[in-house]
């Protein structure tokens, strides 16, 4: 926890210092997620996506968090944003299908 502080406190100088990257948002997101801070990390990667919207691992790392938080909904939209640019995507294919039989389980008695 006390490296992860360190990490945090130098993302955020970072950020201030290069204000719209989104790496540094993704860097910041991640590491609020390995702390399962996802309020946080849903926070930072959705500006992140803000600041790259093209960018496929952005809006993966986006629906893990999603995922995590039981927003499915949300993680299939973006998981289908990745295979529209991408169709042969394996890791968001994959990730989708897995989201599909949890919300599918999720319907049964």
């Amino acid at each position: 926890m006390k490296d992860s502080g360190k990490a945090l406190e130098a993302l955020k100088a970072l950020s201030r210092q290069k204000p719209g990257n989104a790496e540094i948002h993704v860097r910041t997101g991640m590491l609020f997620f390995s702390e399962k801070q996802y309020d946080n990390a849903l926070k930072e990667l959705r500006t992140a996506v803000e600041e790259a919207p093209e960018s496929i691992s952005v809006r993966y790392y986006l629906a893990l968090v999603l995922e995590e938080m039981e927003m499915h909904d949300e993680a299939v939209v973006e998981l289908k944003k990745i295979l529209e640019k991408d169709p042969k995507n394996i890791n968001a294919f994959l990730h989708l299908a897995y989201i599909y039989s949890k919300m599918q389980g999720m319907k049964m008695p």
